[in-house]
């Protein structure tokens, strides 16, 4: 085709005989020429189809390698790598969630008690504060947020369960690019759009006649009896949080943004990753330091170190002090009111109904609650205008191929699963706890285990609800919450 269209520019043998007053206006045979346009065009069409369908074919064999487990569907996810759901969870599992949540709550609140919509309304918050008090008096719920562990989707079902409106959007500032309207600030939860944790959070203005009942009670009873026990359990507000494996939410902060990983935040360089991530104090065990009560990226390996804005760190390389802190932070998730788990085989609406499931059974407090079917995934029942949209919401990076690549590939050539283990060690282990504490949970409810295998929803606890051994001294023993929780 090339030796053909240079011909076409050459000098044809025939113009040498015309006359000298059209000398030139025939070098170029028109045919030929159109000739060499044809195939010209045809070679860059030729060209594009071969490129795309090679990218295709690349793009086919990288998923491959992508997809993790058998017997599954793959679902792509915005928040993290493509997770999967396991094929014998039914599709409708979020409605068969709720509706098994909302006949466990009508079963126990049966001529006992009629369910209270939200945590407001439980403990008699005014709709309206005013000046002379604090907002913080009026919390209602404490959200310890661990960063890239599913809490924005966890902030989505304090907000619900705390009676935030309007209803099934997540906790987010006002001035945060990410937020999707400027009205979602919910003030009755603690810790809903930071990774500064506090504990023993509790309620000081109270109206509600369950308090009022317990508090007499409790002044005509010593300090030690059950009334008096029963008063500060209300009084001290459900604690939530979410837990996810080590390794996973490591990967995903590096493709996200901010304070999650270092500058610059589009360099996703295995020399970055290796040398100016995981080794830095800033990074590490994220999920033990929060658990004892430090912010999540605090810099400081001196524990008697505070920052100006106030953060701790932990001297994780001090084995005495790494294992005290492994300590707390199991007796911390012993103490919460209600945890969930991210896990890497389910996708993060089969999280949420998990542990929306979990959460109406748990404490005094979540157990009185009407089931809300936000927290399973589902439509919000509250329908109200926004007040002002914010169009410019930033868009999460770290579910596009680079990541896949880096997680897949990248991260396995380069041995990284090593390279986490030994910064994170602390992490690690009270990952480990946590997976066992959970599933030690689900089995100390009354007939939950057995609810949830009836209605098909046993995929929402895998690894979870296999037979029950907690009865065994062998092998395979369950041990109990109790014995789990005595550290």
């Amino acid at each position: 085709m090339i030796d053909e269209c240079e011909s076409s520019s050459s000098t044809h043998p025939s113009a040498s005989a015309s006359t000298s007053s059209h000398v030139g206006s025939d070098l170029i045979d028109p045919t030929r020429m159109t000739r060499c346009r044809q195939l010209f065009l045809r070679g860059i069409v030729i060209f594009a189809l071969t490129g795309f369908f090679s990218a295709v074919f690349i793009r086919q064999q990288r998923q491959e390698i992508i997809q993790v487990g058998s017997g599954t569907n793959t679902i792509s996810v915005n928040d993290d790598t493509t997770m999967t759901t396991p094929s014998l969870l039914p599709s409708n599992y979020r409605q068969l969630a709720y509706d098994l949540a909302v006949r466990r709550s009508k079963e126990r609140s049966a001529s006992t008690f009629t369910p209270y919509h939200n945590l407001q309304e439980f403990y008699g918050v005014p709709e309206h504060f005013g000046k002379t008090h604090k907002v913080q008096d009026y919390q209602v719920l404490n959200l310890i947020r661990i960063p890239k562990a599913g809490s924005s989707q966890l902030s989505v079902v304090a907000r619900a369960i705390a009676g935030c409106h309007p209803d099934g959007y997540p906790c987010c500032a006002t001035l945060d690019k990410s937020c999707p309207r400027d009205d979602l600030l919910c003030n009755v939860v603690r810790g809903c759009t930071d990774h500064r944790p506090r504990y023993n959070i509790t309620i000081h203005h109270y109206q509600h006649a369950a308090f009022v009942t317990a508090m007499t009670n409790a002044t005509l009873s010593t300090p030690s009896s059950a009334a008096t026990t029963e008063l500060q359990t209300l009084i001290h507000v459900p604690m939530i949080t979410g837990v996810r494996d080590p390794t996973d939410r490591l990967l995903s902060a590096f493709f996200y943004k901010g304070d999650h990983r270092p500058k610059p935040i589009r360099n996703h360089s295995w020399e970055i990753f290796q040398n100016d991530y995981i080794p830095q104090p800033k990074y590490r065990n994220v999920l033990t330091k929060m658990l004892n009560g430090f912010y999540a990226y605090s810099n400081h390996t001196d524990p008697t170190i505070v920052d100006r804005h106030g953060h701790y760190g932990i001297d994780f390389d001090n084995e005495t002090v790494a294992a005290r802190a492994i300590t707390v932070a199991k007796q911390r998730l012993c103490n919460m009111t209600v945890f969930g788990l991210s896990l890497r085989t389910l996708e993060p609406a089969a999280s949420s109904a998990a542990l929306g499931l979990l959460l109406y059974e748990s404490g005094p407090v979540l157990s009185k609650l009407q089931p809300n079917p936000v927290v399973f995934g589902l439509n919000a029942t509250d329908r109200t205008e926004p007040t002002i949209v914010n169009h410019d919401g930033a868009v999460r990076i770290n579910h596009n191929e680079e990541y896949e690549i880096f997680k897949h590939e990248i991260f396995v050539q380069n041995h990284g699963q090593a390279l986490v283990d030994k910064y994170n060690r602390a992490d690690h282990q009270v990952y480990q706890f946590a997976l066992a504490l959970y599933c030690s949970k689900l089995h100390q409810i009354p007939g939950f285990v057995q609810d949830v295998r009836q209605t098909g929803l046993a995929g929402l606890y895998p690894g979870c609800l296999e037979p029950d051994a907690s009865d065994d001294e062998g092998p395979n023993h369950r041990p109990s919450v109790e014995q789990l929780c005595a550290v």
